[in-house]
């Protein structure tokens, strides 16, 4: 039985203000109408009134701040009953009708909570994710949402669809003069906006009728999912469709679209009421004429026109590809993925409402399995609070800022919703980057001598990253496709293993790069362009980061492009692996962690030594630095115990002397001022690079940072496809913590390879164990509560370097130049900053990081292991000091002292 529920309200997006409500039902105190008041906690209910349009006698909008920033309210109005008049989008007189706004909406009673975003009346311009934790440390559930620029990809596909069939699609935007876009109404709305589509279902119902005539073998079967099990239906000689005694008329497009009229009126009967939502869906979806059986599977689902072209582009523009665009989007077979995006359960315990497409595992469909449940959160008052609605108001990439609790729900709410609201006039309308003119920049004349092309000796099939990923990767799909029990994806899994094949054949032949296959994502015409403007080379003939990208780039379409494999990261089983290969380093950064946040707990409220802390500081740092070290994909050959000799403590003090730069002291100086000038959000971004343990000395990072006060928010941005091998994916982080939430289990379950060895794995102590779930609640409240967000984006997976960032990527730049610190992790973000270019060692880093300098408003740490020949900022002479200790001479080419990951550079450049 639900007593309580905690909700936490998220604002996530650029906006100064929003304003967030919660509207509902009380179930058990007479069916009244309720909000909750603007603190949060108190609820109020409508008295009677006795005009038409009498306003709200309380303030019933909570601030989400965290700045007070002027932005519109939501206008409620009352009539007499009382009966509550909610915000509008059809009434163009409606005050609310140019308001920024969204909701989700949420039944919760005695039984359960049940949650979902819905598009069934229009499409927001200000996204919401949604999540719950139970009480009963079952899987965490969430709902990702739209990214925060989702509505111009709905926009953009929509405008695309109307120019081929000529149906009015793109009439269903709307968009205010001189703004941007403001909301996209479902197609039951468009004559609220002057467009039609009568007749446009016509057609294709005529063909329905046609195929189950009287006079043909077919039949509907409809697996009612109900007492009635499975019903057959044929269209009878009075043309109409008939189930058992039940028949259904030809519906209309209007019919089809609304779900509620024409034979799709529900009614007394229980069977024809049961057969309704399956019929109604099939025709949204066109699944009639591809199968005879529903529900069907989702991979006949708006493949054929005419079909709802609003509920398949709003679903592709989910970054999980979830929500309710029609009635009966929640319509599944038995066993089904659900398609509405909805989140349920009868022992909730904490609902997240998060407003600004932040925080939602952005990932193009690689979206990552749930979080095992977080710690309670600390007692709550027990006063009566309840769901909350939101106010948008966002720019598309957003600072996140901290959620709003509100605790202890009253059981007694039913129906409701969580409603936000902002200006219309916010500015960043997520208009897409500049075009082509822009994309392919030129290194600046001291780098002229060009970038850094393959050599024999780095050849991508003998020793670098390429032979992993192709060799690997073929070897994993295969294992994984003869585990399979569903013929389909065993055939689609072969097929991946061939062209695998293929593209690693192509590469040991030094065969000419082909363009990438059109996956449905942006990126491909800049890969594609790109290769154009290369001339078509060979492998062996193009320079070393183009092709590196293209590799992988090329691999993950042909994952993207199949049904069954799409979320599926063919490196996952490495990275597990090698993080279990890590657990003596795991452990001692544990209890290192542990004890050094004990101390800075204790020191609170004491003069701070800031001599220590900037000591402590750097060694975080510097942890976070040799992490890198354990990269999969250059450390291919490394036995258990190589592994150790990178990891732990006396390997870290050993290697402070292969630090050739150092400018910690600069970043540390640039956190102490925010701090010292109070400033209410300090953010550090960590733009990632290798998940396993260099992910888990990255969270041991950021929580140092949030619990000394040098950072109140840390943004991760991981990438959204599998990339270099061990690259983070958003599916990695909860991968880590479900590690960490019951380490005995992780590490004490033989391995694959620990069966074959007849090895036992060695037992954890109970401190070791106490110390690792110690960090899984630390940082799973962290994450909970909004100060560590993931925020991927498809930028980082381009070709080329970070200098088209302010071109290609303005709101990405735009965004990072909110924050105080933007640490770059890892040997290639290190290249792509510096262009890869044959920089001379001695050339200072902030002039080779180009646009992100001096003067981009970014402020810039590269931690970077070297493991590939660019390199910049070294003392006159060191290079060739290097390489005469490297057995090189001098006036050789190559650089080969920094191949192997023992020298490492912490470069910092002041952006502003």
């Amino acid at each position: 039985m639900v007593n309580s529920l905690d909700i936490q309200l998220q604002n996530q997006t650029n906006s100064g203000q929003v304003w967030a409500y919660i509207s509902g039902i009380a179930i058990q105190n007479n069916w009244r109408r309720m909000f909750l008041k603007s603190n949060g906690r108190d609820i109020y209910y409508p008295e009677q009134v006795s005009a038409i349009g009498s306003p709200l006698a309380e303030d019933c909008a909570i601030p989400l701040g965290p700045r007070a920033t002027p932005s519109r309210k939501l206008t409620f109005f009352l009539n007499p009953g009382p009966a509550v008049v909610e915000p509008s989008v059809l009434n163009p007189s409606d005050p609310n009708a140019n308001v920024n706004f969204a909701f989700a909406e949420f039944t919760l009673n005695s039984d359960q909570l049940f949650a979902n975003i819905s598009y069934v009346d229009f499409v927001p311009r200000l996204p919401i994710s949604l999540t719950l934790q139970t009480m009963g440390g079952g899987p965490v559930q969430h709902v990702s949402g739209m990214a925060a620029n989702g509505i111009d990809q709905v926009c953009d596909g929509l405008r695309a669809q109307a120019a081929r069939d000529g149906w009015p699609w793109d009439r269903l935007i709307v968009q205010p003069s001189g703004q941007p876009v403001l909301r996209v109404l479902n197609p039951t709305h468009a004559k609220a906006v002057g467009a039609s589509f009568d007749g446009y279902f016509e057609p294709y119902v005529d063909q329905v009728w046609a195929r189950y005539s009287s006079a043909s073998p077919y039949q509907i079967r409809i697996n009612t999912q109900a007492a009635a099990g499975v019903t057959a239906g044929s269209v009878n000689g009075d043309n109409q469709l008939v189930f058992g005694n039940e028949p259904f008329p030809k519906p209309t497009s209007a019919d089809i679209f609304g779900c509620n009229s024409g034979p799709f009126t529900t009614g007394p009967s229980p069977y024809r009421n049961s057969i309704i939502p399956r019929l109604a869906a099939a025709f949204q979806r066109s699944a009639f004429l591809s199968v005879d059986d529903f529900p069907s599977d989702p991979s006949t689902f708006y493949m054929r026109d005419p079909t709802n072209h609003y509920c398949r582009i709003v679903h592709n523009a989910n970054l999980d590809g979830k929500g309710y665009t029609f009635a009966y989007d929640d319509v599944q077979p038995d066993g089904g993925a659900d398609q509405s995006g909805k989140v349920n359960a009868g022992d909730p315990q904490t609902f997240i409402v998060a407003v600004g497409g932040n925080n939602a595992y952005a990932g193009d469909g690689l979206y990552p399995p749930p979080l095992p449940p977080p710690p309670p959160p600390p007692a709550a008052d027990a006063a009566t609070g309840s769901p909350a609605s939101a106010s948008p108001g966002a720019p598309p990439i957003p600072t996140a800022t901290k959620p709003s609790a509100y605790p202890g729900s009253d059981p007694s709410w039913g129906g409701g919703s969580v409603s936000a609201s902002a200006s219309a006039s916010y500015a960043g309308s997520g208009a897409p980057p500049p075009q082509h003119v822009s994309r392919f920049h030129k290194i600046s004349a001291k780098a002229q001598n060009g970038l850094f092309n393959r050599r024999q000796d780095l050849l991508w099939m003998d020793h670098g990253k390429g032979e992993m990923a192709d060799h690997h990767s073929i070897d994993d799909v295969y294992r994984s496709t003869f585990k399979s029990d569903d013929p389909e994806k065993t055939e689609e899994g072969k097929k991946i293993v061939d062209e695998l094949g293929r593209l690693k054949y192509e590469v040991q032949h030094d065969r000419q790069l082909t363009p990438i296959r059109d996956d449905g994502f942006p990126d491909v015409d800049i890969y594609n362009e790109e290769l154009e403007q290369l001339g078509n080379p060979s492998w062996l003939n193009v320079n070393w980061l183009y092709c590196e990208c293209y590799l992988f780039r090329r691999m993950s379409t042909s994952f993207s492009l199949s049904k069954h494999w799409k979320n599926y990261d063919v490196f996952a089983r490495q990275k597990i692996k090698t993080f279990r290969s890590s657990r003596p380093a795991v452990i001692e950064l544990a209890a290192r962690y542990r004890t050094i946040l004990r101390q800075i707990e204790e020191g609170r409220g004491k003069p701070a030594d800031e001599e220590a802390e900037e000591i402590l500081f750097q060694e975080m740092c510097e942890i976070c630095l040799w992490g890198n070290a354990t990269d999969l994909s250059l450390l291919t050959n490394l036995t258990y115990e190589d592994l150790q000799k990178l990891q732990g403590s006396e390997a870290r003090k050993a290697a402070e002397k292969n630090i050739l730069v150092n400018n910690l002291p600069d970043a540390y100086q640039v956190l102490k001022k925010a701090r010292a000038e109070g400033k209410t959000e300090r953010r550090v971004d960590i733009v990632l690079d290798n998940a396993g343990f260099e992910l888990f000395v990255d969270l041991i990072l950021a929580g140092y940072l949030l619990s000394s006060g040098l950072a109140t928010l840390v943004v991760l941005h991981p990438k959204d496809i599998p990339w270099f091998v061990s690259d983070v994916l958003p599916s990695d982080f909860s991968e880590l913590l479900n590690a960490l939430a019951n380490p005995k289990k992780f590490y004490e379950t033989p391995s694959e390879d620990d069966l074959l060895q007849d090895k036992t794995p060695e037992p954890l102590s109970d401190k070791e164990a106490d110390d690792l779930s110690f960090l899984f609640q630390n940082w799973s409240q962290l994450y909970a509560g909004g100060q560590v967000l993931l925020r991927p984006n498809r930028f980082w997976t381009y070709p080329g370097s970070f200098w088209r960032l302010p071109h290609v990527a303005k709101e990405l730049f735009e965004d990072l130049k909110t924050s105080n610190l933007v640490i770059f992790k890892g040997d290639l973000n290190y290249r792509k900053l510096t262009g890869d270019a044959k920089w001379d060692a001695s050339t200072p880093f902030i002039e080779a990081i180009g646009p992100l300098g001096p003067g981009s408003g970014v402020n810039v740490l590269a931690l970077r292991t070297c493991k590939a020949d660019v390199v910049v900022g070294l003392q006159p002479g060191k290079d060739e000091e290097l390489r005469a200790l490297d057995g090189n001479e001098a006036k050789s080419d190559a650089r080969a002292w920094a191949w192997n990951g023992k020298w490492a550079v912490v470069s910092f450049s002041s952006g502003r």
